[in-house]
């Protein structure tokens, strides 16, 4: 049931809805990383992150066996959109609901926070997502939590 979950959750984040006046953006949701342990919440003060040494300095990549690598970033074509939450025991999806441009020509990304039961360890959600260097603009972030 969670694995159709998840893909429900993966389709779901391929459809954008827009605001009247908004251009949607596209992107891909990048896999297979992690916060690193040495980052404190709050150390991101722009989500917008241009440069593989920016993005290493904050993530790690999260190796797992077979054949399903890290979702490959290129910094001289793309950049990264990084949303970090605060470290939490409770199961935390971040769910992608759109990326546009608003009318200010500033690009926002709207997700949603679904919280769940608490568990017996930490985590720090996150979500990353890929978007082309030609979309240029300051990047603003919009949540709505559903529990």
């Amino acid at each position: 049931m969670k694995k159709i979950t998840a893909m429900l959750s993966s389709m779901i984040c391929s459809v954008m809805v827009f605001a009247q006046g908004e251009q949607g953006i596209p992107f891909i949701e990048a896999k297979r990383y992690f916060v690193k342990n040495t980052y404190k919440y709050g150390d991101l003060k722009n989500p917008k992150i241009d440069s593989q040494k920016k993005f290493d300095h904050i993530f790690g990549v999260g190796m797992v066996m077979g054949n399903d690598n890290p979702t490959p970033i290129d910094f001289s074509k793309q950049y990264v959109i990084a949303v970090i939450e605060k470290e939490t025991n409770r199961t935390t999806t971040l769910v992608p609901k759109a990326l546009v441009r608003n009318n200010q020509k500033k690009i926002v990304f709207k997700y949603d926070i679904q919280e769940g039961e608490a568990q017996s360890s930490t985590t720090v959600p996150y979500l990353l997502l890929v978007v082309d260097k030609s979309y240029k603009g300051k990047v603003g972030l919009l949540r709505s939590v559903v529990k």
